[in-house]
């Protein structure tokens, strides 16, 4: 698993100035409005991978692929196919990382930013239940925890602010008004 994810994003994203350009694009674009990702931190990660030239792990990978999609325009109006098929891999890539157990705050991000791309192309219901999943996902981790809890999570100062502001994207995209509205008739017993 870990090497497709990984051959996914040389595919798509590239390697070195390509992934470099990609990334900044993501920081320069989405970050600025819904800022989950430490840019950071997220450097510091991808870069001791790339001095140890060891593999990615899974949800490093799976994160860099959503922060690339995310960033992916419609053209005239349409997503294009290979924007539709990057999702497709990435929606079944979180499904099998789910079922092998795997859960971490890298993963959530690249839930929470697959659930927006969800929400700003209208895709419904899938939005909805991906915001739900990533609720679920995010108290299993103990991200809703106040602040000063966080901190006993995650040892690292910067991986506990990380995870709080991951948690106030999940709590805006709940409260967003997701659904579309259904007509639903009042009965009266």
């Amino acid at each position: 698993m870990r090497h497709t994810l990984e051959a996914q994003v040389s595919l798509i994203v590239g390697d070195g100035l390509h992934l470099q350009a990609a990334v900044a694009l993501y920081f320069r674009t989405v970050h600025t409005w819904i800022p989950i990702v430490s840019e950071t931190c997220y450097n510091i990660r991808l870069s001791s991978i790339r001095v140890q030239m060891a593999t990615s792990p899974s949800d490093l990978s799976l994160l860099t692929l959503c922060m690339a999609l995310v960033c992916k325009e419609p053209v005239e109006g349409e997503l294009p196919l290979s924007t539709r098929s990057l999702y497709a891999s990435l929606k079944s890539f979180v499904a099998l990382l789910e079922a092998m157990g795997t859960n971490s705050l890298e993963m959530l991000q690249g839930r929470l930013l697959l659930t927006i791309f969800e929400i700003g192309h209208a895709m419904y219901p899938a939005a909805y239940i991906s915001t739900a999943a990533n609720v679920r996902a995010a108290i299993s981790l103990g991200i809703n925890a106040p602040c000063e809890g966080l901190h006993k999570v995650f040892r690292d100062r910067q991986k506990a602010k990380e995870a709080q502001q991951t948690w106030r994207g999940i709590i805006i995209t709940e409260r967003s008004d997701l659904a579309p509205r259904m007509h639903i008739r009042s009965y009266s017993y």
